[in-house]
């Protein structure tokens, strides 16, 4: 069976020109990693595709599972690219959901060593392109300073308004924006990282092309890690939020995750929610905090590897207490400690997780 795919030219969040998608000829055969998939239990729909290192937004007569990989095969080139999906062989009663979930994670774990390859840590790649903005265009330039603009700084981290739009911006979900026909945000990162690619010229793309693709892989990792580590009880984000500081570009990273399905009977449950956080400011140094909220009765853990920053937290942590309680939730346990947090499973599968605690 044969399936159309067609391409949507004016949409892409991978920096690709039209001249990529002209350089496509007739019958030529092209490998595709389904990025996001069309909605469920929907005959079709928008969808993500990687073919290469770019991404391209489509819309397909049939369902397109996240984390597959087809061969495509280009139809036409114009008006816009229709690409056909060729037949599988099918199955052996029953054989064809295993191979299915074989075949996935295969694909997942692949496109995760390609994005390793290519990432680049966000504050590290932001810095390097501050650096080169003497060297390019006017337009490229106008577009990385809106960028560095719209970077959120610490003190709005701590406003809830202002962390709630920086992880609505960061980049994760743009795909599912797209896919849903909802136009994204204009700050959101990884639209502005793509769209700054696009625009690049030969000259500029020598001299930071290396660094936008790096946060743009770095961004996808994020995404794939999510989508992997999520259930059908709940949603697992990674998110990593880019602050401007006074000393230069840093980064908080950001686990978060969320249970659904009614109230739990004990305390031993597990929570309804909880959020890891780890960043590393200037005066503060390697700071981890571990939130968890069960019935809402909300127990926070910090780490400090700063004796002075662990005192700090402790001797605040009455005035978090008095804030939540303010805010209608019931405060737990409250702990500040001097040293490394222990480790904490991130519910990936032992492939995966090898891979993302290399991530620099």
């Amino acid at each position: 069976m044969q399936t159309g795919i067609r391409v949507d030219a004016r949409v892409n969040t991978g920096g690709v020109s039209p001249d990529t998608l002209q350089a496509w000829k007739t019958g030529q055969i092209l490998k595709a990693l389904v990025v996001s998939g069309t909605p469920p239990e929907a005959g079709g729909g928008r969808a993500m595709l990687r073919i290469g290192s770019s991404e391209y937004a489509v819309r397909s007569q049939t369902p397109l599972h996240t984390g597959d990989t087809l061969q495509l095969q280009v139809k036409r080139t114009q008006p816009e690219p229709v690409l056909q999906r060729l037949s599988v062989t099918s199955q052996a009663p029953g054989a064809g959901r295993e191979i299915s979930a074989q075949r996935s994670a295969s694909s997942l774990e692949q496109s995760v060593k390609t994005l390793l390859t290519q990432q680049s840590s966000l504050s590290s790649a932001l810095q390097a392109l501050t650096a080169k903005l003497p060297r390019l265009g006017a337009q490229t330039t106008q577009r990385l300073e809106t960028l560095l603009a719209s970077l959120p700084t610490p003190q709005k981290l701590t406003q809830a308004e202002g962390l709630r739009n920086a992880v609505a911006t960061a980049g994760n979900h743009l795909e599912a924006s797209l896919q849903q026909g909802r136009p994204p945000a204009a700050t959101d990162l990884k639209l502005q990282v793509t769209q700054a690619l696009a625009g690049l010229s030969p000259t500029e793309a020598r001299a930071v092309h290396t660094d936008l693709q790096g946060m743009a892989s770095r961004i996808s990792l994020n995404q794939l890690h999510s989508a992997q580590a999520a259930t059908t009880t709940g949603t697992h984000l990674f998110v990593e939020l880019p602050l401007r500081t006074a000393q230069g570009f840093q980064e908080v990273r950001l686990e978060i995750e969320s249970e659904s399905g009614g109230q739990h009977e004990s305390p031993d449950s597990p929570p309804d929610w909880s959020v890891r956080l780890q960043l590393d400011l200037p005066g503060l140094g390697p700071l981890e905090a571990r939130v968890a909220s069960v019935n809402g009765n909300v127990s926070a853990r910090f780490w400090a590897e700063h004796q002075a920053t662990a005192r700090r937290i402790e001797g605040a942590l009455p005035e978090l207490a008095a804030a939540w309680r303010d805010q209608g939730l019931q405060p737990g346990a409250l702990h500040a400690y001097h040293g490394r947090a222990p480790a904490s499973a991130s519910g990936l599968p032992d492939t995966i997780r090898g891979l993302v605690d290399t991530r620099a």
